[in-house]
Formats: structure tokens, C-alpha cells, sequence
């Protein structure tokens, strides 16, 4: 079997500060993770993690993170596969936590997943 674990940080996010001043900022703190953990033989995957903001704010807009693993033509792969996606954002005002993750084990043909939040 191989092993394989991947780990992609969308952002870790410091307390950012609006260039108005320190006394008018509303703070932001946040971080989020996804990645994919992999323990099969047999397969061909592809994985990929991005976000995305609008405007000037400090916090990401968007995450996301996609998984595709299956065998090689009709021979499935054999093991577990899992997907993951994490994200916290906290201001002095609000705490929005968020957590998705899928898993497939045994014989698999296809694991495909997209894991997105949009806020």
C-alpha cells in the first residue's frame, strides 16, 4: 500500500487592521486547512486548494478543495481515501466555524469531491 497525505493552508490570517485607524477597525482572525489523506494501491489522483476575497476585505470570500482518485482502467483501487476542509473566522463581533469532510474505503472505482464555503 502507499501512503499519501496531502495538506493545503488556504490562508492563515493574522488580525488585519483598516487603514482608517486603529480605532475605527474591526479585526479579523482566522485560518483554514484542507488536504486529502490517501492509504491505497492502485491509484491515479489529483487534488488542488484555493480562495479567494473580494475587494479590499481581509478574510477569504471563498475556499475550496478538490479531490478526483480512482484506479487504473477497470481495476479499482484498494484502501481508504478521505477529504477534508476546516475553516475559523473570528472578529470582535461574530465566530463563523466551518468543517466538511468525505471518506470511501474497500475497493473504489472513482472518489471524487469538492468541498466549497462561500460567505
Amino acid at each position: 500500500m502507499t501512503s499519501i497525505k496531502t495538506i493545503g493552508i488556504a490562508g492563515i490570517l493574522v488580525t488585519m487592521l483598516a487603514l482608517t485607524g486603529i480605532a475605527s477597525a474591526d479585526s479579523f482572525l482566522g485560518y483554514s486547512t484542507s488536504g486529502s489523506s490517501l492509504d491505497v494501491t492502485g491509484v491515479s489522483f489529483t487534488s488542488s486548494a484555493g480562495a479567494s476575497a473580494l475587494g479590499t476585505y481581509a478574510s477569504p470570500s471563498a475556499l475550496l478543495y478538490k479531490i478526483s482518485a480512482n484506479g487504473f482502467g477497470t481495476t479499482p483501487a484498494q484502501g481508504t481515501m478521505s477529504a477534508f476542509l476546516k475553516y475559523n473566522s473570528m472578529t470582535p463581533s461574530s465566530n463563523f466555524i466551518y468543517s466538511e469532510s468525505a471518506s470511501a474505503s474497500g475497493f473504489i472505482s472513482e472518489f471524487s469531491k469538492t468541498i466549497s464555503v462561500s460567505f
